[in-house]
């Protein structure tokens, strides 16, 4: 059998520190996920699967869809090997993924990244 719990607010052990349970439900990511350089998932939640698109390029797929595209709020960055920066340069959002487009500081080229760490924050649909 099922159980549900439901509270308007959160509260320490002692009584204080409270929060209300719509800012836990909204603020909390929706998807992570921690990716090596030939897109193999080493931690994630939320996500299906993530696909390595073109040089440079990822696509995350979500296991559940955000209310509409814009209703994301990605972040992502990403660790360069030892003799290249790295950092995402744009992203284009689907209500069930997210393409991110990866480039070397330096020279400005798409290039895949050594590890690539992501979260969305939105609503779900």
């Amino acid at each position: 059998m099922a159980s549900e719990l439901r509270v308007n607010t959160l509260k320490d052990a002692s009584g204080n520190n409270s929060v209300a349970l719509s800012y836990v439900a909204e603020g909390t990511a929706k998807v992570r996920s921690t990716s090596e350089a030939d897109s193999s998932i080493v931690e994630s939640f939320g996500v299906s699967s993530i696909s390595d698109t073109a040089t440079g390029i990822d696509t995350i797929n979500y296991s559940s869809n955000f209310s509409a595209a814009k209703a994301q709020q990605p972040v992502a960055f990403t660790v360069p090997g030892t003799d290249v920066a790295e950092r995402p340069r744009g992203s284009t959002a689907t209500t069930g993924s997210m393409i991110i487009v990866n480039e070397e500081v330096d020279t400005s080229t798409d290039r895949d990244p050594d590890e690539l760490f992501f979260t969305a924050h939105g609503d779900l649909a």
